[in-house]
């Protein structure tokens, strides 16, 4: 147990285990893949230009151009290698075995090269650390899988050299200073690999987490937002039944004295007839308005709550704003008022449901501050690709420290119990954002407050 964390930051099986962290390695060591072959194609094609244009008359040069040209074939075949779909689920060992073998054409290249220019070897070190550092960068590899692919490199070395030692280079023998770079680089890499495979592993549960956490979110905020709506349709309704009570009142006062002179016409003299004809025509035409009066209501209602309709609709910003405004008049306390100023404004496609309830708790805050003589200024206008709705109110206004969290959701103590605080403020902005728009607020303590809400036209 002392040295299983040893273990699992150097052989760490299980984190692959994970389906998700697994296909994440996937889609990397198949990008990987492309990218190493995109390299070694694009590497070559410089070096030959480069060789050529710099050393047109070295005795080594068209040697050189040949091994370029083979190693942009073998690129572009690596490429066409992942154009076969089997290769995805097998990307990371195909690139390993491409590498070591590019790694062992380069080696053969400089020692091949070296009986033409002496010191054509001495770029052996330097192409096993690129086959190192390239599979490293490219490839999430496991620590254990870069030891491994190091040992195969310096193998790789050692077979080129006694390949070429019984062939075309004899006397060709390794080098000990070689090995000894090898061995640096084999534990730089590895140690490398095991903490940039660990920051992937590290990276990709932070990213579940990050998941999970905007799940939660979204579930508190539709919470809220049904709270809120809740929270909406109780002062609705409160402010519903205020506006019904006078037609029913009227209506039912008018039903009972018509009922009432119905029942004495058939005993009246024929001199009161005209009288009492007079006063039912003026109770039908009561009736009729307190009933056209419900109708209004009615319909004001249906557009309020769009219950029947999709989320998203072509709607006017101004008759929302007449609706919410109809409904809060019962709500405008005596010596305040409530103004509105709608400037013609083009249709936007909106949940009318949700944009209706915004309006309505902004404007109610906004008689909620008013003392007496207090007024309440509703204005629209349309301004380059957008809505402005301003809500002015000459209320108490907010202090500088409660305006600057004003849309930070909170709880707050009032008479010694806790209460919720600025969630409706933080439920309106968010439900504009989802728009497109944005809330925004200024006030001034003593002088009023103007809340203003834009929305793009689309």
């Amino acid at each position: 147990m002392r040295f299983e964390w040893l273990r699992r930051w150097l052989w760490p099986l299980e984190a692959e285990r994970d389906e998700g962290f697994r296909q994440d390695i996937l889609r990397l060591s198949f990008n990987g893949l492309r990218a190493i072959a995109a390299i070694t194609a694009g590497a070559s094609v410089v070096l030959m230009v480069g060789w050529w244009l710099m050393f047109p008359d070295a005795a080594s040069t068209p040697a050189r151009i040949w091994t370029d040209v083979a190693l942009i074939a073998f690129g572009l075949g690596e490429y066409l290698l992942t154009r076969w779909s089997w290769t995805y689920s097998r990307a990371r060992p195909i690139a390993l075995l491409l590498v070591q073998i590019t790694a062992a054409f380069l080696i053969l290249s400089s020692l091949y090269l070296s009986a033409i220019e002496p010191a054509a070897d001495a770029f052996i070190p330097s192409q096993m650390a690129l086959a190192i550092l390239i599979t490293l960068v490219a490839l999430p590899l496991r620590p254990f899988e870069t030891f491994g692919h190091c040992l195969v490199i310096a193998a790789v070395y050692w077979g080129a050299t006694e390949l070429a030692s019984r062939t075309f280079l004899p006397g060709a023998v390794t080098e000990p200073d070689y090995f000894l770079f090898m061995t640096m680089m084999t534990f730089l890499a590895t140690g490398l690999s095991a903490v940039l495979y660990s920051e992937r592993h590290r990276a990709y549960r932070a990213y579940l987490e990050t998941l999970q956490a905007v799940g939660d979110l979204r579930t508190a905020q539709s919470r809220l937002a049904m709270s809120e709506s809740a929270s909406s349709m109780a002062r609705l309704a409160a402010a519903i039944s205020h506006e019904l009570n006078t037609p029913i009142g009227a209506l039912k006062s008018a039903v009972d004295t018509l009922l009432l002179l119905t029942s004495r016409q058939a005993t009246a003299a024929p001199e009161q007839l005209p009288r009492l004809l007079k006063l039912q025509s003026e109770l039908r035409k009561s009736i009729q308005d307190s009933a056209g009066r419900l109708e209004q209501i009615a319909a004001r209602v249906a557009r309020f709550t769009n219950l029947d309709q999709a989320d998203l609709q072509v709607a006017q910003i101004n008759d929302l704003l007449v609706d919410v405004t109809q409904l809060l008049r019962p709500r405008v306390k005596d010596g305040t008022e409530l103004s509105v100023n709608l400037s013609p404004l083009p249709p936007v496609a909106v949940d009318a449901r949700q944009v209706s309830a915004v309006f309505y708790d902004l404007i109610h805050n906004s008689l909620a501050a008013l003392d007496a003589g207090g007024r309440v200024d509703v204005r629209t206008l349309a301004r380059e690709g957008r809505i402005e709705v301003a809500i002015d109110d000459t209320g108490r206004g907010i202090e500088g420290a409660r305006l600057g969290a004003i849309f930070d959701p909170g709880f707050e103590v009032s008479s010694g119990r806790v209460t919720s605080g600025n969630w409706s403020m933080f439920n309106a902005r968010q439900v504009m954002r989802e728009h497109g728009g944005e809330v925004a607020i200024s006030s001034e303590p003593g002088k009023g407050t103007r809340v203003l809400v834009t929305l793009p036209v689309r």
